[in-house]
């Protein structure tokens, strides 16, 4: 369910900007630094998605996991495809469509969460409503921060994830193929936003 939705947020978002373009002219400064700040973002979202993978390890629901990124953070591996996702939408130069995208994911994830939520407390009893009760669902409180000596890691796993992660590369070149379309008149432009 989890990717099917996603899968309908970003095909949605691309339909969406395949006739829409950013206000901001290409020439000034705010389009490049969006579209800068958005590539940051993926790079953040790889790295941060696989790092929490590594705690994940083979336990995904056999023992709380509450160390490392888990320890500030609920769900940081949806935190970190949050900020893929708004950062392979800023490569759309626009400020609105960036947010608008990053909302929806958001709310996508939210949803997803609560329901993960009730299985790992039917999993963990009281141990789960006190880590609730404790630790943000996704941004991170990092007073929380503590770790453990070792974690148990699956490298297949990790790989699967960081490529995972790596899709969000994608939205450079796609983002640049709908420019150039719009550019020599293939896609229309109906509005431009900001």
């Amino acid at each position: 369910m989890r990717r099917a939705l996603l899968f309908a947020v970003a095909v949605i978002g691309v339909g969406i900007a395949a006739v829409t373009s950013s206000a901001w002219p290409a020439d000034t400064f705010v389009r490049p630094a969006v579209k800068a700040i958005g590539i940051g973002l993926i790079v953040v979202c790889i790295i941060g998605r696989t790092w929490s993978r590594l705690y994940v390890g083979w336990h995904k629901t056999r023992r709380l996991i509450s160390a490392g990124p888990y320890s500030v953070c609920r769900n940081p591996l949806y935190s970190f495809s949050i900020l893929g996702a708004t950062g392979a939408f800023a490569q759309s130069g626009s400020i609105t469509a960036t947010l608008m995208v990053a909302i929806a994911v958001s709310y996508v994830l939210y949803l997803v969460t609560l329901s993960e939520e009730q299985i790992l407390a039917g999993l963990h009893d009281k141990t789960y409503q006190i880590y609730m009760q404790d630790v943000p669902r996704f941004l991170p409180r990092l007073s929380l921060w503590h770790d453990v000596e070792m974690v148990e890691a699956r490298p297949l796993d990790m790989l699967k994830t960081f490529l995972e992660g790596c899709l969000f590369l994608l939205a450079i070149p796609i983002f640049s193929l709908i420019e150039y379309c719009q550019n020599i008149g293939i896609l229309p432009i109906l509005f431009r936003i900001f």
